[in-house]
C-alpha cells in the first residue's frame, strides 16, 4: 500500500511538472505572437503625395482623439459619413473578409 501512495505521488508531481511545462509553452507561443504581431507595420502608401497633401494629412491625423474617452465623446458628423458612402466603399469589404476569418462564413 505504501509503494502505491508513493507510485501515486510520483504520477501526480510528474503531472504537475507537465502542466507546469504546458503553460510556460504556452506563455512563450503568445508572447511569440505577440511580438510577431508587434513588429507588423502597416505599409506606407505607394503613392508619392505632395509635401502640401502631406501636411493636410497631418493635420488630420493631429485631430484624432488619442485618449480612450476623447474618441468616444468625439461628435461624427452622421450626415457627412453617409453621403461618403464609406461604408460601401471601403468597410465592407474588409467586413466581409474579417467575418470569413473569424466564421468561415459571409455574414
Amino acid at each position: 500500500m505504501a509503494r502505491m501512495t508513493d507510485t501515486l505521488k510520483i504520477v501526480h508531481k510528474n503531472q504537475q511538472k507537465i502542466q507546469s511545462y504546458m503553460h510556460e509553452q504556452e506563455e512563450i507561443q503568445d508572447e511569440e505572437e505577440y511580438q510577431k504581431r508587434k513588429q507588423v507595420k502597416t505599409p506606407a502608401p505607394s503613392v508619392a503625395i505632395s509635401e502640401e497633401a502631406s501636411k493636410k494629412l497631418e493635420l488630420i491625423i493631429q485631430k484624432i482623439p488619442k485618449r480612450k474617452e476623447d474618441l468616444f465623446a468625439f461628435k461624427i458628423n452622421w450626415e457627412l459619413f453617409e453621403r461618403s458612402n464609406l461604408i460601401e466603399k471601403k468597410l465592407r469589404s474588409w467586413l466581409v473578409q474579417k467575418s470569413i476569418e473569424q466564421i468561415g462564413l459571409e455574414e
